[in-house]
């Protein structure tokens, strides 16, 4: 039997009618080129120009490839076709196209849905094709961008759409005659549903495209952001579903399951999940074999006996994904949630010879998606966007709520920061707030807002108070009023470099980071009608990927893991000599400051301390392990306070950290 592979996670199932103002073709192309990369010149017959991978998708029929169409066969399309020649028609491409980022998978498939000439040869090499689509994903942020050309005929409305392989498909961000011909304009893309079928992951991966396709870059369970620029009207709404606190669905073991916007039949729950498991599948060569799990090869009462309780769940969250059983979520583009998670606070004792046992358990909520602290207090963000603060009381065996104090309940909340004892959140509609220090009783009243830019991407504490990072650059600072009844005015502007795509707050300075990996240190002069000039360069290194400042001391990390520190000496017409280098480990992927005290995080989870000894000729000693845990993912550092958030997938979240591009701010929304 032939093994067959379905969707790492299962796409499909509509909700309602979105009912939003569209963003045109070309204004969503423009705003994923920006924000994901733009997409590089490809045809579908050799990949040209620009070095793509173009696939066969081969039709098989008992394990061989035809040539042909056929009406039955081992890995039909599985596409709702009104017109062409079934599910098996043979010479579809699959092109993977050359992205520049690392992070950034994009794909084309141009589809058949006819043969082409009289013989094999020629229907083989017959450039016509009746639908492209693209779909381009950035595994580190999720943000998914869908294309897809026309299917209506401009010079005839009563005529199909068909398309010359051999021709460079034009650019989605173009306004061209060619480009206007050749992509359906966003009601077209709406009305097709995109996410009808990609509600789960961003990719369809199934027995049609598996020889050619490897699941495991795919990012299956990984972020995904399902309606980038709000093109489908709502997110997609996915689930893991677990029997028992004890016992997984075993559907999902592999899989994840999702629920699209639109109001429609669904493509999933009620299409896609009988297809594998069961019986007469009208275009299958075999309609009666279980695809699912691959080469089962037992009876069908033995396939009920085991996994019909894990159906029937996916059944029952198929109706109503919002069962607690279900674990839904939104694919707004943050973090899946985790199995396990939990937040420790060193005690300062270094790792021994067999364990490292210097860190005291704070909680253990699977939620906590991010972690800030200001001396010696410490404040977490889960995925709902509740707001807690710890009383750093430990733990006691698994019960860790009497140690965290409620302090908001907005589910609008993407970021925190704290310094000099004060908290701020940041959401996602811009606005900024600050904690009063009024805890949540029966509502959460404890906040004032500051701040409303819609632009707003980073906030960061300091000794100039609070400053925030808009998406084209500007760096503003908090000087107050809070926000009233004339807006909110209390900002003033202290740069506008567009490169900027970080910052950097210390109780003695502020720093900026460009893309370019140039570091510039605020020297008090805000922007005035003569322009921005209160900013003095002191490094210019390309391989800078992040910068962490504390008390008196800046500190750069490298894209080769070397860690240096400022001394002070601002760059000259000779170059920027102001740093020593305290580390060389390509291993290290983060690194956390406050007070007097630096740490790293490396790719393989583990936990460093300086311990104030700088690189010599030889070697880079100064360094005292702290942990070695493979779940790490996350340092926080406050006054002389080290914190760490343990999850799954650590190994997962830490290549997200050592792919991240310039645009990583220093408080980066989940």
């Amino acid at each position: 039997m032939r093994l067959h592979f379905v969707l790492i996670g299962v796409f499909g199932t509509v909700l309602y009618a979105p009912s939003h103002a569209q963003i045109s073709r070309v204004e969503y192309a423009r705003q994923c080129a920006k924000e994901i990369e733009p997409l590089p010149a490809f045809n579908c017959m050799d990949g040209a120009p620009s070095g793509n991978e173009v696939h066969e998708l081969e039709i098989l029929v008992n394990d061989k490839a035809v040539k042909k169409h056929v009406e039955k066969c081992d890995n039909p399309v599985q596409l709702e076709l009104s017109a062409g020649q079934g599910q098996c028609v043979p010479f579809s491409r699959l092109v993977k196209l050359n992205s520049v980022k690392p992070t950034v998978l994009a794909f084309a498939i141009c589809r058949k849905y006819l043969d082409r000439g009289t013989t094999d040869d020629q229907r083989a090499k017959e450039p016509t094709f009746d639908d492209i689509a693209v779909v381009q994903h950035d595994r580190l942020t999720g943000k998914t961008c869908f294309f897809q050309s026309t299917f209506e005929d401009p010079a005839d409305p009563d005529k199909k759409a068909t398309h010359d392989g051999k021709k460079t498909v034009p650019q989605p961000t173009s306004d061209s005659a060619d480009a206007k011909k050749f992509w359906a304009d966003s009601p077209e893309v709406i009305s097709i549903g995109c996410t009808k079928c990609h509600a789960g992951d961003p990719f369809y991966w199934s027995p049609y495209v598996a020889p050619v396709l490897d699941k495991l870059e795919l990012n299956p369970n990984g972020r995904y952001n399902s309606n980038f620029a709000g093109l489908f009207g709502a997110p997609t709404k996915t689930f893991r579903p677990k029997l028992s606190p004890t016992e997984n669905n075993a559907c999902v073991t592999c899989h994840r399951f999702g629920l699209g916007p639109q109001f429609d039949k669904d493509k999933v729950c009620n299409r896609f999940i009988r297809k594998y498991v069961d019986a007469d599948r009208a275009h299958a060569t075999k309609p009666d074999e279980i695809w699912m799990p691959p080469q089962f090869s037992r009876s069908r009462q033995k396939w009920e006996e085991e996994f019909k309780a894990s159906r029937e769940q996916i059944d029952a969250c198929c109706l109503d994904p919002d069962q607690p059983d279900c674990r839904s979520e939104i694919t707004d583009g943050h973090f899946p949630r985790t199995e396990q998670a939990e937040v420790l606070r060193a005690t300062g004792a270094a790792c021994g010879e067999t364990a490292c046992l210097g860190w005291v358990s704070l909680d253990n909520s699977r939620t906590t998606q991010s972690l800030a602290a200001s001396d010696a207090t410490l404040y977490q963000l889960r995925e709902n966007g509740a707001i807690f603060r710890s009383t750093n009381a430990a733990c006691k065996s698994t019960f860790c709520d009497d140690g965290w104090t409620p302090l908001d309940r907005n589910p609008l909340t993407i970021a925190i920061a704290a310094g000099a004892g004060v908290l701020h959140q940041l959401r996602s509609n811009g606005t900024i707030w600050r904690f009063t220090g009024t805890a949540c009783k029966l509502v959460c009243t404890g906040w004032v807002q500051l701040g409303d830019a819609s632009n707003t991407i980073a906030i960061a504490m300091g000794g100039i108070g609070l400053s925030r990072l808009d998406r084209d650059g500007a760096i503003w600072r908090f000087v107050g009023p809070a926000c009233g009844k004339k807006g909110c005015t209390g900002w003033q502007q202290l740069d506008n470099n567009p490169d900027t795509v970080a910052i950097a707050a210390a109780p003695e300075a502020m720093y900026q980071l460009h893309k370019s990996g140039k570091i510039r240190r605020y020297t008090g002069k805000p922007c005035n009608a003569s322009g921005c000039n209160g900013w003095q360069m002191v490094d210019d290194n390309a391989a800078t990927i992040a910068i962490a400042a504390a008390g008196s001391q800046l500190y750069q990390l490298h894209d080769t893991g070397a860690v240096w520190r400022f001394t002070g000496i601002a760059c000259s017409a000779d170059g920027c000599p102001g740093w020593r280098q305290l580390d060389s480990n390509p291993k290290t992927v983060a690194i956390a400051a406050a007070g007097n005290n630096l740490y790293q995080m490396h790719d393989d989870g583990a936990v460093w301390r300086f311990t104030s000894r700088p690189c010599d000729a030889e070697a880079c000693p100064g360094w005292a392990r702290l942990d070695a845990n493979d779940r790490t993912t996350m340092i926080v550092a406050g006054g002389d306070r080290l914190y760490q958030l343990r999850q799954d997938r650590g190994a997962e979240r830490r290549a997200e950290l050592r792919n991240r591009p310039f645009g990583m701010a220093a408080t980066q929304p989940r």
